[in-house]
């Protein structure tokens, strides 16, 4: 009996022996792959400890010099923008004010419409810019009292938006509160200006342990190989019909890099019963 004790402690030690240095050389790299998917969602993510195998610690290295140039790109990138959108203010108001010379002309109205669309745009691409270098603090807010504060908001202007609340109640989240309204408008708005209306539903995804915000629309939808173009900076599905829309092709880019800087996601799918169907993802840690 003390021979069989002595054998099973022996093989536990031996399985110890055996197993601690696997784990030692796998963990830095787990910790590597969840420092890469981290990164995907969130830019400002910290650097990653050198630690680990020699040859593990150069590969750490070269992926947290390569995290600090895509920022140093992505940040040089958006005050570009920012400063060129800035110095076309001064002489889009010099023209502004020029046009109205023209006043009673035929060209006058053509003239002044330009010159507003231009304005919006230089104000998107620098609300683009600000979004990108935000540091708006986390903060506990309902989730549910913003989305039907801001659809009620477009009500009363006359936009035909309408919300619905399954989760039963109030949905306190942790997150940033007016990147995230900022995002909601924005795909509530294209909802209303590319579908003719805007339904929002606000619901729990219990499986996926995810709060899920569905915007539906009735309209044509998107055809599916540009589905994922729509998210590019500036991007317009059809050059024809944006001549007659405002913006500058910039909601759903600012939106989904909100989305995403909160862990979550957008994806959207065409429903033959109604037309555009936006489904935007947040994770239950945000959630309270």
């Amino acid at each position: 009996m003390g021979a069989l004790i002595v054998g099973i402690v022996l093989l536990f030690v031996l399985f110890f022996l055996c197993i601690w240095p696997l784990k030692r050389i796998a963990w830095p790299w787990d910790a590597m792959t969840k420092a890469v998917r981290r990164f995907g969602v969130d830019l400002d993510a910290p650097p990653l400890a050198e630690s680990g195998p020699r040859e593990l610690q150069v590969v750490i290295r070269a992926f947290n010099e390569m995290q600090s140039r895509i920022r140093r790109l992505l940040r040089d990138r958006t005050q570009m923008l920012a400063a060129i959108s800035h110095d076309l203010r001064t002489p889009i108001t010099r023209l502004q004010l020029r046009a109205e010379y023209l006043e009673g002309t035929e060209q006058y109205e053509k003239t002044v419409a330009d010159l507003n669309e231009m304005e919006k745009m230089i104000a998107s691409i620098l609300s683009f810019a600000r979004e990108q270098n935000s540091t708006e603090a986390m903060e506990l807010f309902d989730i549910s009292a913003l989305l039907e504060a801001l659809c009620h908001d477009m009500e009363d202007v006359g936009q035909p938006v309408t919300f619905e609340n399954k989760t039963g109640g109030r949905l306190p989240f942790f997150g940033r509160t007016m990147g995230l309204k900022r995002a909601f408008s924005n795909l509530i708005e294209n909802a209303v200006k590319y579908g003719a209306r805007a339904h929002v539903l606000l619901k729990m995804n219990d499986p996926n342990q995810e709060i899920q915000v569905i915007i539906e629309d009735e309209g044509p939808g998107i055809p599916e190989d540009q589905m994922e173009n729509v998210f590019a900076p500036f991007y317009r599905i059809d050059r024809s019909r944006s001549l007659k829309q405002s913006g500058a092709g910039l909601g759903m880019a600012v939106a989904r890099d909100i989305v995403r800087a909160h862990g979550g996601d957008i994806k959207l799918y065409n429903d033959p019963q109604r037309g555009l169907r936006v489904v935007v993802s947040l994770p239950l840690r945000g959630h309270a």
